[in-house]
């Protein structure tokens, strides 16, 4: 799994930390179906000190992602192989 951060409304400082490879690179690996948690929550994820709502704001958000790629997996896969590229 691949995750990026795309929009942001955080002031800047500690909560834009999520940003960082550091806190990024938790997730690479992970399975779709895992519980995106921060440990302080019984999941797998450091959160950012300082910032543990912003961290499970983004862990909650890829969780999500994942849930709504995995109900319309097959509509997604279709619809990208009638892209030019795609797998025809």
């Amino acid at each position: 799994m691949a995750i990026g951060i795309t929009t942001m409304a955080e002031t800047p400082g500690v909560g834009t930390k999520v940003r960082d490879a550091s806190f990024l690179k938790q997730f690479h690996g992970m399975a779709a179906d895992t519980a995106f948690q921060v440990k302080k929550d019984g999941g797998q994820i450091d959160a950012v000190t300082g910032a543990t709502v912003s961290s499970r704001a983004v862990a909650q958000a890829i969780e999500k992602a994942a849930a709504f790629y995995a109900e319309h997996r097959d509509a997604i896969v279709a619809a990208i192989d009638q892209q030019p590229g795609g797998e025809q």
